[in-house]
């Protein structure tokens, strides 16, 4: 009886915890799109500023 109480008691919370990882993903998967982006503009601008400095011959 008590390992039922406490079965039912960890079912229980491993389905709250359930629940709220499911309200949690949409938003992670948002956020680590966006940091994609964000680090590929990042690439994209510090590429650019290095050709920017051989056109002018000034190496970094």
């Amino acid at each position: 009886n008590d390992l039922k109480r406490e079965l039912a008691k960890y079912d229980k919370f491993i389905t709250e915890s359930e629940q709220k990882l499911a309200k949690i993903i949409p938003d992670y998967d948002i956020i680590r799109r966006q940091e994609e982006q964000k680090t590929a503009q990042r690439d994209l601008a510090e590429e650019k500023r290095k050709e920017l400095f051989v056109k002018h011959g000034c190496e970094n």
